[in-house]
């Protein structure tokens, strides 16, 4: 630890090997007491602590504390998604939690079961300098002490109390046996021979001494420590075997102590129990022989972790603590298959590579590289070397294909890139979108250089959700509508407004059926007026055809008059039979033609209305 001041501040040091040691035995370094730094340099303010009067006692405590670090960024949902918020500020996460140690300036003496005193000082009324601290309160940490010894000075049953202490034998020869591993389970002894001769460890009953705690496997009744051997056994009660968790390297023949290296062919009844690296000679690590002669690869065993691996003729597997579960199958083509979920992360890089091979120049592979061109993608690369072909998808959902993408069941969409577009289509220079809001559906342009941004105030084409009218032409850029000559039929009223004058020829039913309305009278020797009425709903012309009919041609005139809107149009005196016609515009309203005739013999009439809408 080191100490410096300046007025009442106190800046501590505490680099390694420094540390807390807590009531579990954990040993706590100081990596400070702020989120997502790291540091063993404290600064400690004990202003506040001076008195008004007279001197107090203040001590520097050390706590233990959980601080967060390796930070990285939420950046919320991206635009377009249905939980996106323009409003979200990013914030910051952490991924692992680290236990360190905090310091503070305490009025109160530390109890050092939970919080530790490092050093104390006295405080004076008016003081505005710290220059004397007396560190007698510090309570070293105890050393670490090892298990305690036992000598056995005769063979014979082992006790559990025995399991407690390292044991060794008084002489040599001595046979000492294990209590059954039923009951045993989870007792550790660690047996050590210092003696010239052999030392026998032997179980009880069935029970077996394994490299692996699995029910049925091969193992001996039976091991023998030579001179200077040792052995960690363990207790698998529910297996009926005692687990070799570690062992010297002369506990087994023809091993080299000296270098912890093989040579030549070794051949075993009993597996191998290595407690440190394994040196590969000649390309071969280590193989064994079954029962039938075969031979397969290198078997192995990590107990401490209980993980079982076992080689055998169709290749690797390896399995959980109980082997009820087969973790990984590899065989010798090299294809694997695992149980779970499989992560890869390499901290340089942060990759995980798939491989697909058929035998050709051609791959395919799926990563990520943050080294790469595409950081933090998953990318998809097809083809050979030279012409590799890529796709991804980026850390917010958004995908880059380089082929066609097709659908088996439809394609959705809920939401819009990040200018808007429900869909968008890109060919040269500009952008084709569809973009329904939820009130109406639109087809829409993007300005020229622009294909992947905002659409322009063009307004080609779009649909009212809510009732389906359809607008086309928005702005009054122009509509084409068929091929010259051909014929364009509508099904319906079509109104035109605000149109120019053409000269092309157009018939009036492929425009608007007008509106019209007939009224009939008739009579003898007297006068009658017939009148059609509607309503007119826009600006036009009216055109109005007053009739008469008579059986016999009269001695005196017929007298008409047509009106229309109240305005006479067209009048006659005639004997024959005789029609009448006229026109006026009109606004939109009420509008009525009448037809008046006298006449002195038996006669029919009638008067049609008809409008037609300005265009």
């Amino acid at each position: 630890m080191t100490l410096s001041f300046s007025g009442m501040v106190a800046t501590v040091g505490l680099p390694p090997p420094w540390g807390l040691i807590s009531s579990g035995g954990v040993v706590i370094r100081a990596h400070g007491a702020l989120t997502g730094q790291d540091t063993q340099t404290y600064a400690v303010n004990f202003a506040s602590l001076v008195p008004a009067s007279g001197s107090v006692t203040a001590y520097l405590v050390a706590t233990p504390a959980q601080i967060q670090q390796n930070s990285f960024s939420i950046p919320g949902p991206p635009q377009g998604h249905p939980s996106f918020n323009p409003n979200f500020v990013p914030t910051i996460g952490y991924a692992s939690t680290v236990d360190s140690v905090a310091l503070a300036a305490s009025g109160a003496a530390p109890g050092n079961s939970s919080s530790f005193e490092l050093f104390r000082t006295t405080l004076t009324a008016g003081q505005s300098v710290i220059s004397v601290v007396n560190t007698v309160g510090q309570v070293r940490a105890a050393d670490r002490k090892a298990w305690p010894g036992a000598v056995l000075a005769s063979g014979g049953a082992l006790t559990a109390a025995q399991a407690q202490t390292v044991l060794s034998p008084a002489s040599v020869g001595l046979t000492s046996t294990l209590p059954p591993a039923s009951g045993a389970g989870g007792l550790v002894y660690n047996l050590v021979n210092p003696t010239s001769g052999n030392w026998t460890i032997a179980t009880t009953g069935s029970d077996l001494v394994a490299g692996f705690g699995l029910s049925g496997a091969s193992g001996a009744s039976s091991i023998v420590l030579p001179p200077s051997g040792a052995v960690v056994l363990w207790g698998g009660a529910a297996y009926g075997t005692w687990s070799v968790l570690g062992a010297s390297p002369n506990l087994f023949p023809n091993l080299l102590v000296a270098t912890n290296t093989w040579t030549g062919t070794n051949a075993f009844s009993q597996g191998v129990v290595f407690s440190g690296s394994i040196t590969q000679v000649n390309g071969q690590l280590m193989y064994g022989v079954d029962t039938s002669g075969v031979a397969h690869g290198m078997i192995g065993y990590l107990s401490d972790n209980y993980l079982h691996l076992y080689a055998g003729p169709a290749g690797l597997t390896i399995q959980n603590n109980l082997a009820s579960v087969n973790l990984l199958l590899m065989d010798n083509s090299g294809n694997g298959t695992f149980a779970g979920n499989v992560t890869a992360k390499d901290t340089a890089v942060t990759s995980l590579t798939l491989k697909a091979n058929d035998g050709s120049a051609s791959s395919a592979q799926i990563y990520t590289d943050t080294a790469g061109l595409r950081p933090d993608d998953l990318v998809f690369r097809t083809g050979a070397s030279g012409s590799y072909v890529y796709s991804w998808i980026d850390g917010y959902g958004n995908g880059t294909f380089a082929g066609t993408v097709t659908a088996a069941a439809g394609v959705s969409t809920t939401g819009f890139d990040a200018n808007g577009a429900s869909f968008r289509a890109i060919g040269g220079s500009y952008g084709f979108i569809i973009r329904n809001d939820g009130s109406s559906t639109y087809f829409l342009l993007t300005n020229s250089g622009g294909a992947s941004g905002a659409w322009n105030s063009f307004l080609p084409f779009f649909i009212n959700n809510a009732n389906g009218a359809v607008t086309i032409d928005g702005t009054g850029a122009g509509v084409t509508i068929g091929k010259a000559g051909g014929t364009t039929s509508v099904r319906g009223a079509l109104t035109v407004q605000n149109a120019v004058a053409s000269n092309q020829p157009v018939a009036l039913g492929q425009i608007n059926a007008p509106i019209q309305a007939t009224t009939y009278g008739s009579g003898t020797n007297t006068t009658v007026t017939v009148t059609a009425s509607f309503t007119a709903p826009s600006a036009g012309i009216l055109f109005a055809i007053g009739a008469i009919n008579k059986n016999a041609v009269a001695a005196s005139s017929n007298t008409t008059s047509l009106v229309i809107n109240g305005v006479q149009v067209d009048s006659d005196n005639n004997p024959l039979p005789n029609t009448n016609m006229g026109s006026t515009t009109c606004s939109a309203g009420a509008v009525s033609a009448s037809y008046t005739v006298a006449s002195v013999n038996s006669f029919t009439v009638r008067v049609s209305l008809i409008f037609i809408p300005n265009v």
